[in-house]
């Protein structure tokens, strides 16, 4: 790729030219390390036929990777001066939409990310957003619609952990829930702060999402899942009450479920929270006994 693109000097004078200075409040930090950005679009598994939708493009550098191997790239970049520097530098290589929006909207992925998308098949995402979103963005990329079966995505490595996270452990939570019900997790490798510039004070993983089940934000989901980590210590018995259930319906319903009333609500696993949610409504209401 370096025959394509000039090497990070020749990138940072044309984002000096621009009149883009990196800001360490916002998280802007560029990927230049050419190996890595090639094996990232390689480990995105993107086809000569396939879309990928790449949130987070900067200036280019890994769009331009990805553009190689894609049928189309649909780059989602915030900043308006990326987006014409990533034009300049990506220019004659391969079928790349621009698109210069915010990738999050209400409630899931943006009204111009979802335009972008429309009129084709995009099953594949590659995303190196600044780390103060990543947790927004994963929410919408669980449930957006039509789903999305492969996730490659640059996480500071304390997220990552907790993605892995097993449950009942310290780094354990929500986020783990929400995203594991839908989604195997993997950490493909760590990711040093070396290969970035400007050089973050943490270090990365490169994380692999895949999807294994149809779930996104079904109803009480949200609400079950805040009450079980609101207080870490707190059993199942005592902590499905903050779902206003008096103490015979919250017995009712984890015998329906047969689990343990005595466990803590971070022990339950996502498969766990499927069934919670089933159950709750299969009865006419979250975990009412009707």
């Amino acid at each position: 790729m370096n025959e394509v693109l000039p090497p990070w000097r020749g990138v940072r004078d044309r984002l000096d030219a621009a009149g883009f200075k990196p800001s360490k409040r916002l998280g802007q930090n560029f990927l230049v390390d050419p190996n890595l950005l090639a094996t990232i679009a390689e480990a995105s598994g993107v086809g000569s036929t396939e879309t990928v939708l790449e949130i987070g493009s900067g200036c280019g550098m890994l769009t331009a990777h990805l553009a190689r191997r894609a049928g189309r790239v649909v780059a989602v970049e915030l900043d308006r001066r990326l987006v014409r520097v990533a034009r300049e530098l990506c220019a004659g290589v391969g079928d790349i939409q621009w698109v210069q929006a915010d990738a999050i909207g209400d409630g899931g992925l943006s009204d111009e990310v979802c335009d972008a998308l429309e009129g084709g098949i995009c099953t594949r995402v590659v995303s190196n957003v600044p780390y103060v979103v990543s947790g927004p963005l994963l929410a919408a990329l669980v449930g957006h619609r039509p789903r999305f079966h492969s996730v490659l995505v640059l996480l500071q490595q304390e997220l990552a952990d907790r993605l892995a996270a097993d449950p009942g452990t310290k780094t354990y939570g929500a986020l783990t829930v929400h995203v594991r019900r839908a989604f195997d997790v993997e950490i493909l490798r760590r990711v040093p702060p070396e290969v970035f510039r400007p050089r973050p004070k943490v270090t990365s993983a490169l994380v692999r999402l895949t999807r294994v089940s149809d779930l996104g934000g079904e109803p009480g989901l949200k609400e079950l899942v805040a009450v079980l980590f609101r207080s870490r210590r707190r059993t199942l018995k005592v902590a499905l009450q903050g779902l206003d259930l008096d103490p015979a319906e919250v017995d009712y319903w984890l015998r329906a479920c047969q689990i343990d009333p005595q466990r803590r609500g971070d022990s339950v696993t996502p498969a766990e929270v499927d069934q919670l949610l089933r159950t709750g409504h299969e009865h006419g209401g979250l975990g009412r006994g009707g």
